[in-house]
């Protein structure tokens, strides 16, 4: 090229100019061509049709231009709003003569602004989600309430998108509100605002516990005050802090103008957030107390004679179990909660997996994927079950016995198919003890795998067991109230246990153990020390590296002689009839309904208690009552299972009911018998599971 210049670009204007030339004035040209060469152009009509085909070729030629012009602006307009450039197409679609175009900009202008929409939706639901899981973190550390809540204040305002922060305690004995910490204020608003109750919108909310949402500070006159604009805060939200359902303390967050305004969804967040986080202040709280104490009763007993160095080591003992106790307590109830919401997803995954086993009938690749998914299913419902016991000992249903054969059973079984050996040294004559036979031997069973994998395959594991009697000096050494006791030791020759693992190895989730489904989760031994405690009793551990590890449980015993088994007989009944069936989950409740079908019942389905009981109602006024009911123990925003029957009951005396239920540590599951229910069915449950139930409740 010449003078470097640079070739012509080839646009899309130029191509159809140069396509339109081939395909209408190209042809146009040989037609003229043979009429003149055959002499027939003079002929006026020839002539005639000649000049108005060359009238429309124009025609369309300058319209098809426009169309195009019109096309390639329409383009660059989708080219700056991908750049930015450009936010809106629906004005410059508006005045296109292209009524398709238009169509196109304005379906195009509406997709990108429910996409921008749904972006920013998932984005804050991601940020909230994020924010939820780190602060219910902080259960399980417990620090000081400080840090506490610093970390509340500094997640919570992430998550939002706030650009101001408080958090205040209310002082009970000046019932005023103080700043403790904050981001994004002055420190010397934060050194100088004092709050009595009733007084603003922080004051107002400490006193009346209710939360408020501002969406326009200089409008609402709640605030009594003048918008500072240094802040630029345009949003403002109040929620109270709770602790054992009293007001402790008040969060405050706000956010400029040009963010958007706090919402009744962000109440919301906040509200569930606040609630997993509150029991956690209070254990912080708790635990500064009681390290305070300790911290003085130690001076004192530091002054004092050998007699005051045994109270010493009684609060350092005290003050240990009741962080332990507390901890447990804390992660327990988030276990618990989590352990319920998947055991109703659970009980779909199982429910499903069995039925489709069923309609495969047969066997191959398929079938064993099935039962590989059921049996994971059912250690997954094991895991569960471990969760519940030992975040509240799991409500143990005791029965009175005599614990030898336990004992030799769990022991043998633990140690199946490996090369150590079990010696037993058990008292001929051992007490009863009223105890939870399932639970109990959880608790064996982990502390006789602990002792074998102490010391790898191999070795010899002593199993002790024998009457004592509580007195004055055992309460010096032991948290026990006197009386008699049953003592079961458990005694290894491994490796030991570090001394500074020794105060954490109740701890939940702590394990020196490899991590993994077979090895350690560190779950054993805290159900242990929870099933133990709950049982009136207690458990220690004696270790030193090199040596080896005792384990000694204490259970109360009796002085009642175990009682016998009796064999209950059955007696046959008709598998037919018509079952009600409330279940708040409604995949669960559909699962249901296609059991029962299964098994030769009729199933009518609802959702909470008031349903349940307009449609039992029905069901009398017309003379067709349902033969059992199956209740959903818990239902969220709706009356539950053991509302229900009772108002059930009194409908009908001889109603026949089964409470279901993911939470298996609830009384109403444990003594079901107590609350008006004639059975209980634990989830998951599979469809076996829901025949068995009904059986036994329909053959009484």
């Amino acid at each position: 090229m010449e003078n470097g210049s640079r070739p012509k670009k080839w646009t899309f204007r130029y191509l159809y100019t140069i396509v339109f030339g081939l395909t209408s004035v190209v042809p146009l040209l040989l037609f003229l061509f043979v009429v003149e060469h055959y002499g027939i152009i003079q002929e006026p009509k020839v002539a005639l049709l000649l000049g108005t085909s060359l009238v429309i070729a124009l025609i369309g030629f300058v319209f098809s231009l426009r169309v195009v012009g019109q096309v390639k602006t329409l383009v660059q307009d989708f080219i700056k709003v991908k750049r930015g450039e450009l936010n809106d197409l629906g004005e410059r679609a508006a005045t296109s003569d292209i009524s398709e175009m238009a169509h196109i900009a304005d379906s195009f202008n509406e997709t990108l602004a429910h996409l921008r929409t749904h972006t920013a939706e998932l984005e804050n639901l991601f940020g909230k989600f994020n924010a939820l899981s780190e602060l219910t973190g902080l259960v399980s550390q417990i620090p000081n309430t400080q840090k506490v809540l610093q970390a509340v204040l500094h997640r919570t305002m992430a998550a939002l998108n706030a650009t101001v922060g408080s958090v205040m305690l209310l002082d009970d004995e000046t019932q005023s509100l103080k700043i403790v910490c904050a981001e994004g204020l002055d420190e010397s608003i934060v050194t100088q605002t004092i709050l009595k109750l009733g007084e603003r919108v922080a004051g107002k909310v400490a006193q009346s516990g209710e939360a408020v949402v501002v969406e326009n500070l200089e409008q609402d006159p709640r605030l009594q005050i003048a918008n500072n604009p240094k802040y630029e805060s345009a949003s403002f939200i109040c929620m109270p802090l709770r602790a054992r359902g009293k007001v402790t303390g008040i969060l405050n967050l706000s956010k400029r103008g040009d963010r958007r305004a706090f919402s009744q969804s962000d109440l919301t967040f906040l509200t569930s957030l606040l609630g997993h986080v509150s029991f956690a202040l209070e254990n912080a709280r708790l635990i500064e107390e009681a390290k305070e104490a300790a911290r003085k009763l130690k001076k004192v007993v530091n002054n004092q004679s050998l007699q005051l160095d045994k109270v010493k080591k009684q609060v350092e003992d005290s003050t240990r179990l009741l962080q332990q106790a507390q901890k447990m307590e804390a992660i327990g109830t988030l276990a618990g909660g989590i352990a319920h919401d998947f055991n109703n997803l659970l009980s779909i995954i199982l429910g499903n997996v069995s039925m489709a086993k069923e309609d495969l009938n047969q066997e191959g690749e398929i079938s064993d994927f099935l039962s590989e998914a059921e049996e994971a299913s059912l250690r997954a419902k094991e895991l569960t079950l471990q969760l519940i016991t030992f975040s509240r000992g799991g409500a143990p249903v005791r029965k009175r016995a005599s614990m030898i054969a336990l004992l030799k059973e769990s022991a043998s079984l633990a140690l199946a198919g490996s090369n150590a050996k079990c010696d037993f040294s058990i008292a001929e004559d051992l007490w009863p003890v009223e105890y939870d036979e399932s639970q109990m031997r959880h608790v064996i069973n982990n502390l006789v795998i602990n002792a074998h994998e102490a010391m790898s395959d191999s070795g010899t594991i002593a199993l002790r067991a024998h009457n004592l009697v509580i007195g004055k000096y055992e309460r010096d050494h032991l948290p026990l109230q006197k009386g008699k006791y049953v003592k079961i030791s458990v005694l290894d020759q491994g490796v030991g246990i570090p001394e500074e693992d020794l105060p954490l190895i109740f701890d939940p989730y702590f394990s020196t153990k490899e991590r993994g489904c077979q090895k350690g989760m560190g779950l054993g031994l805290a159900t242990a020390y929870s099933i133990i405690n709950k049982h009136g009793g207690h458990i220690a551990v004696e270790s030193a590296s090199g040596v080896g590890t005792s384990f000694h449980a204490y259970l109360p015993a009796c002085d009642e002689k175990p009682l016998l088994k009796q064999k209950v007989g059955t007696k046959p009944f008709a598998q037919k009839g018509t079952i009600l069936v409330m279940e708040d989950e409604r995949m669960l409740r559909n699962l249901t309904g296609q059991m029962l079908g299964r098994l030769g019942y009729e199933a009518k389905l609802v959702r909470d208690g008031d349903e349940a009981i307009a449609s039992y109602e029905k069901a009398l006024a017309s003379r067709e009552p349902f033969d059992a009911v199956i209740l959903d123990l818990t239902v969220r925003g709706g009356m539950g299972g053991k509302e229900a029957i009772g108002k059930l009951k009194e409908m009908d005396p001889d109603i026949k009911a089964i409470v279901s239920s993911g939470y298996s540590d609830d009384p109403v599951m444990t003594d079901w018998r107590k609350f008006n229910f004639g059975g209980a069915i634990f989830k998951p449950y599979r469809k076996e599971d829901l025949k068995m139930a009904l059986r036994r409740l329909l053959a009484k």
